[in-house]
């Protein structure tokens, strides 16, 4: 007989976990399916210097709220897993780690859907995706033209300044991700020449200036408290 959900949550981070919190609010019997560990994202695809890019005081989540004593600091990425780990267990989030989804389709039959995951498949009336999708790296078509000698790299294998060459660095995207590393790689990584270049998505950015061993850097951000803190050195950005 094929297991069946009234709800299939796909995908174990904040997302997910925040909609399983609310469904057992509501008495609704669910799963969340995660295809690695909970958290996985916080876990595995970030840089070691990473800094949420909000306030301490904007770690919510149903039934959350930051309780810190750094409400205005920025959290380092082990702090938000942990965050997400404590909140998975205070509600008691029914979730299946390594459990990754791999198809979903109609279910004619009654009218919800057929989860397919490796060792077979489930029965779900309702569906949740939950999969943070606009984290995947959006590589230009450009980059192939690009010599192999060049290392080109992605937020999600990026860790730290030293596994870069040495020489100039181009940081592609004026988003929170390029501005930090942006920032990230001229104060650690010696000599490097680090270029934040904006894709025309935020026309509303501001540019930060810092001064590093008599040069002048720019870095771009789409907040003007963004780039004060870049200016002054605001350490909590690394």
């Amino acid at each position: 007989m094929r297991e069946r959900h009234d709800t299939v949550i796909v995908g174990g981070g904040q997302a997910g976990l925040a909609m399983s919190a609310v469904l057992q609010r509501h008495g609704r019997e669910h799963v969340v399916m995660e295809r690695a560990r909970i958290g996985e994202r916080w876990r595995s695809e970030r840089w070691d210097s990473l800094r949420f890019q909000f306030p301490n005081w904007s770690l919510q989540l149903p039934g959350y709220s930051y309780a810190g004593d750094d409400p205005d600091g920025f959290a380092g990425y082990r702090e938000v897993l942990a965050t997400i780990e404590e909140y998975a267990a205070h509600i008691r989030a029914p979730v299946r780690e390594h459990t990754e989804v791999v198809d979903l389709t109609e279910d004619d039959s009654d009218g919800g859907f057929v989860v397919s995951v490796a060792n077979g498949a489930v029965h779900a009336q309702h569906v949740v995706l939950a999969t943070g999708p606009f984290q995947r790296p959006r590589i230009p078509e450009v980059s192939r033209q690009v010599s192999a000698a060049v290392l080109q790299t992605d937020p999600t294998r990026y860790r730290c300044p030293e596994q870069l060459p040495e020489g100039a660095v181009l940081v592609v995207g004026s988003g929170g991700s390029g501005c930090q590393i942006a920032t990230n790689s001229f104060m650690l990584a010696a000599g490097c020449t680090c270029r934040s270049v904006g894709t025309g998505a935020y026309p509303g950015g501001y540019g930060a200036r810092t001064s590093i061993g008599g040069s002048t850097r720019w870095a771009a951000s789409t907040s003007r408290s963004t780039a004060s803190r870049l200016a002054v050195g605001h350490r909590r950005w690394w």
